[in-house]
This record gives structure tokens, C-alpha cells and sequence, in this order.
């Protein structure tokens, strides 16, 4: 066992906590909920930055990140750059969606 001063010469810890196992049906009906909340021209424009090349896709999320009011849509691009297999699942998703529209 450390001391706390020992520790805070460390810095903090961090604890990793698992999320709770989620049906890929129940997270599918999730994701389709939020992406049609969205409406099709955010939906379009999310599949469109998420197929971009890495470096234009940093590009464009960085000029939203400027604006407080699209911040929330760069967090987004940002998970999906971080986590491959929800830009995956959204890709896909997207463009099924694209011919329904």
C-alpha cells in the first residue's frame, strides 16, 4: 500500500469501468433512434465526414470543434475516429439509410 503522498507525487489514478452488455439489436434500435432524431441533413453530413481521408476528416472536425454550437456533433466525430467499430456500425448504418430517404 502507497502512501497519499506518494500517490500525488504519482497523480491521479483512474478506474476503468466496464459498461453494463447491451443486445446489438437494443444498441441498433439506440443508434437508429438518435440518427433519426438528427434528420437527413446532419445524417448526411456526419457520413460524409466520417468517409473522408484522415487528415481532411481532422480538418473538419476541428471547424466544428471552433463553434460552441457544433461542438457537440465534433465530440461525436471524435468518438467515432477513437472507437473504428461505432464509425463502422454508423457508416452502415447511414448509408442504408440513404436510399430509404
Amino acid at each position: 500500500m502507497t502512501s497519499p503522498q506518494a500517490r500525488r507525487q504519482r497523480g491521479p489514478t483512474v478506474r476503468r469501468r466496464s459498461l453494463p452488455a447491451v443486445r446489438p439489436d437494443k444498441l441498433e434500435r439506440r443508434l437508429r433512434k438518435h440518427l433519426d432524431a438528427l434528420g437527413p441533413a446532419p445524417g448526411a453530413e456526419l457520413l460524409h465526414v466520417l468517409m473522408l481521408p484522415d487528415l481532411e476528416r481532422a480538418d473538419r472536425i476541428g471547424e466544428y470543434w471552433s463553434y460552441p454550437q457544433s461542438r457537440t456533433f465534433a465530440e461525436l466525430l471524435i468518438d467515432c475516429v477513437e472507437v473504428r467499430t461505432l464509425r463502422a456500425v454508423l457508416v452502415g448504418m447511414l448509408r442504408g439509410s440513404e436510399g430509404g430517404r
